[in-house]
């Protein structure tokens, strides 16, 4: 499953006419490789090379790649030097530009030199789009620890427990926790967090902070507007 995946990458690095990319997103890392240590994944269209920053010991034991394509590096520059070496004067080199900051974009060009940065992402999440029989497997376990906190929260209800939003939200997070939810979730974009059960009610409902479109309360302090 790993290859088929990096090989579809590097088709798409073809199709985009790209000497490469450097995927750095920790839930690209995950796609492509099996772990989320902090790393680098660096793909040529012909090559491949993931480049691990720290937790070099959990890499090679969780990864399904090869451990000679696994290399422990915490030097953006010697990693593209390795994968790009040369000026690369006229190449354009992706990555996901909607999550890079403008420091790391500056670490990234300095190590790139005179090749340009483009974004990569569509093609990443094109791919990532299609989902394997695995990953519908996984949908499903996802769906029902989701479903163990609606049961939840028709117990609760039920129940003469306190009821306030704040009780309610632990007693579906923790149904959700007891049937196998890790306990967090990712959205790609920066600077964005919410709970895994946003819930609001009587006055709160009537007051929508738009943090999330128009489905988000006030929340339960100001710290993190939704609820």
């Amino acid at each position: 499953m790993s290859q088929d995946r990096i090989v579809q990458a590097q088709a798409g690095l073809q199709a985009d006419n790209l000497a490469g990319c450097i995927l750095f997103y920790s839930r690209d890392v995950l796609y492509y490789t099996g772990t989320a240590q902090p790393a680098w994944l660096v793909l040529r269209p012909d090559d491949y090379r993931l480049f691990v920053r720290s937790g070099m010991d959990f890499a090679l034991r969780e990864s399904w790649l090869p451990p000679d394509k696994v290399t422990l590096e915490r030097n953006l520059s010697v990693a593209v030097g390795e994968m790009f070496p040369g000026n690369g004067g006229g190449d354009s080199v992706g990555t996901e530009l909607d999550l890079l900051s403008v420091l790391q974009a500056r670490e990234f060009q300095k190590a790139l030199g005179r090749r340009r940065l483009v974004d990569f992402t569509p093609s990443v999440l094109a791919q990532r789009m299609i989902k394997s029989e695995e990953e519908v497997g996984l949908i499903q376990e996802a769906c029902a620890a989701a479903r163990a906190g609606h049961e939840a929260a028709v117990k609760f209800l039920s129940s003469d427990a306190e009821k306030t939003e704040l009780a309610l939200a632990a007693a579906v997070e923790n149904a959700q926790r007891l049937a196998g939810h890790e306990g967090m979730f990712f959205m790609r974009q920066p600077d964005f967090v919410m709970g895994r059960g946003p819930l609001a009610s009587g006055p709160n409902l009537r007051e929508i902070s738009v943090v999330v479109f128009s489905i988000t309360g006030r929340g339960l302090s100001p710290a993190v507007a939704a609820g």
